[in-house]
C-alpha cells in the first residue's frame, strides 16, 4: 500500500499539468499559490506522509509480532531457573 502513495505522490508531484484544471482557473482565487504549485506540494504530502504511515504499521505490526518471543523467553528463563541445582 504504501508503494502505491509513493508512485501516486510522486506521479502528482511530477506533473506540469493541474489535474481539474478548469475547475480551478474557474475559482480565480487572487491569494495564495498558483495551483500547480500546490498540487505539487500535495503530492509531495502524499508520498511523505504515505510512507511515514506506512513505517508506522510496520512497527506496529513488528512489536506485536515479537511480543510473544519475548514472553516464551521469560517464561523459559524463569523454568531454567527454577530447576537449576544450588
Amino acid at each position: 500500500m504504501a508503494a502505491f502513495h509513493a508512485f501516486l505522490g510522486i506521479a502528482i508531484m511530477g506533473s506540469s499539468t493541474v489535474l481539474w484544471g478548469a475547475h480551478y482557473e474557474g475559482l480565480d482565487r487572487p491569494w495564495g499559490s498558483s495551483a500547480l504549485a500546490e498540487q505539487n506540494a500535495g503530492g509531495g504530502l502524499l508520498c511523505g506522509l504515505g510512507d511515514l504511515i506506512g513505517l508506522l504499521l510496520v512497527v506496529v505490526l513488528l512489536r506485536q509480532w515479537m511480543r510473544p518471543d519475548v514472553v516464551v523467553a521469560a517464561r523459559e528463563d524463569r523454568r531454567v531457573e527454577a530447576n537449576r541445582p544450588n
